[in-house]
């Protein structure tokens, strides 16, 4: 054989076999990153059903208490609605009381002032006597 061609075979077989080599390396490496990946997904599965274990009562006791909730927000509106039904009889009361109070004052306020007048025009007459009276 030809020397030149000998030395470019055994540099192609030393190609061949370094890159032989750096795959080797490369898929042992590979494998471990798997394997990494493998424990880490593991525990990752692990985790998720822990997490799903325990918060499984506590939705069950939201769930719980979001109906209570629930229940006691609608007796408050029935309640506020009674409230609002006797807030409303109140209204009315008060309005009864203050017609009432204006047909009262209507009604003697004509009579009022008139004795208030005449209160006043003999107390006038009064004390214009008495100053006459104790003039002299």
């Amino acid at each position: 054989m030809d020397p030149i061609l000998l030395i470019f075979c055994v540099i192609a077989l030393v190609a061949v076999t370094v890159l032989c080599v750096v795959a080797t390396m490369w898929i042992i490496d590979l494998r471990k990153q798997v394997q990494r990946t493998v424990v880490i997904m593991d525990t990752a599965g692990r985790d998720v059903q822990e997490i799903k274990s325990k918060l499984l009562p506590v939705l069950d006791e939201a769930k719980t208490m979001l109906y209570h909730a629930s229940n006691t927000f609608e007796q408050a509106d029935i309640e506020l609605e009674k409230i609002g039904q006797g807030a409303d009889t109140f209204i009315a009361i008060a309005e009864d009381i203050r017609r009432f109070e204006q047909s009262v004052l209507s009604r003697i306020q004509g009579p009022l002032e008139d004795v208030t007048s005449v209160v006043n025009g003999a107390m006038k007459g009064i004390s214009t006597f008495a100053r006459k009276l104790f003039a002299r």
